[in-house]
């Protein structure tokens, strides 16, 4: 079986195609990358990829990853103008099956697939033993997303919109942002300071409490000065956002019992990961009063793999 694959996020929409072998296992190839923004709709972007491709215009089902809650095969994103609804997609394209799946979802999805070399020890120095079966996947991209594994099985997955939860500062200077941020926002959620946007937002923020001026840059151009060293606004922001990672995700692993594991996964956190690795991620995880020997115990990881949420929803539809 051959079926059109797709992680639809705030930003960029990815497509593929992937080939279901007997046992199985899918195969992923010939991945585009395309900017939402581009479009006016998801069948726009598939037109696209559809009529680039050859072997793509043959297909007539499709599995998309996409970054949201998915209800009646249906998401709006809070990212992006875009509305998805797998049968729109079917009578738009001439598709003859259309699913949706939450993108964190179909990363958990993939795991059955994904190879040793896929998945990273972000403190192989430190010894420490998981516990438990729960685990879950924190994704960094435009926003923040979180999907639970509550026994370590990955079609028994717990989507959720964790990200939208509210912010909760650390110390005073978290909190001179946080008033900042209620000033310029109202609400403050998670992923307003621990996400891409997030850390556009803090750069800008940053440079102001310091009566710096900056221009307007994107989470990847601020993590790139930030990692070579040249930026000192950057530099602050990216690892304000590693200690607020870290601190969110040790909350996060209270919350759910995950003591198999938490995996960290997204472009933007492999673009941070040796400022995340060397900075106050792990001690900020653990930093949790008297809970810090049970968070001791708990490993954390990064998912290397290019694309396991394309991977995922291949294996969503076969399964």
């Amino acid at each position: 079986m051959t079926l059109l694959v797709g992680d639809i996020g705030g930003t960029h929409a990815r497509f593929a195609l992937a080939e279901i072998d007997a046992g199985g296992t899918p195969l992923i190839h010939d991945e585009r990358k395309f900017v939402c923004a581009d479009f006016g709709s998801v069948e726009d972007a598939m037109s696209r990829y559809l009529g680039e491709n050859s072997q793509a215009a043959r297909c007539r089902r499709a599995s998309l990853a996409v970054a949201g809650p998915v209800t009646d095969q249906g998401v709006e994103f809070t990212n992006s103008g875009w509305r998805i609804s797998s049968t729109h997609i079917c009578s738009e394209l001439d598709f003859e099956r259309a699913l949706l799946i939450n993108d964190l979802e179909a990363v958990v999805r993939a795991w059955p697939h994904l190879a040793e070399s896929d998945i990273e020890d972000l403190f192989a120095s430190d010894a420490r033993v998981a516990c438990g079966n729960t685990s879950l996947v924190i994704g960094i991209g435009t926003g923040f997303g979180m999907s639970v594994i509550p026994n370590g099985d990955p079609t028994e997955v717990i989507s959720t919109e964790a990200g939208h939860s509210s912010f909760a500062p650390s110390n005073p200077w978290e909190y001179e942002i946080l008033q900042t941020y209620w000033k310029r926002f109202g609400r403050v959620s998670l992923e307003r300071l621990v996400s891409g946007s997030g850390l556009a937002d803090l750069y800008q923020t940053i440079a102001e409490i310091e009566g710096r001026r900056v221009s307007p840059s994107s989470a990847s151009e601020i993590a790139e000065r930030a990692t070579k060293g040249w930026d000192r606004v950057a530099k602050l922001s990216v690892r304000m956002l590693c200690e607020l990672l870290g601190s969110v995700a040790g909350d996060c692993a209270l919350v759910t019992g995950a003591r198999a594991g938490v995996y960290l996964r997204g472009a933007l956190v492999e673009a941070i990961a040796p400022i995340l690795k060397g900075g106050k991620f792990r001690e900020r995880f653990e930093d949790k009063g008297r809970m810090r020997p049970y968070l001791r115990a708990v490993p954390t990881y990064l998912i290397v793999h290019p694309e396991p949420a394309l991977l995922g929803a291949a294996a969503y539809a076969s399964a």
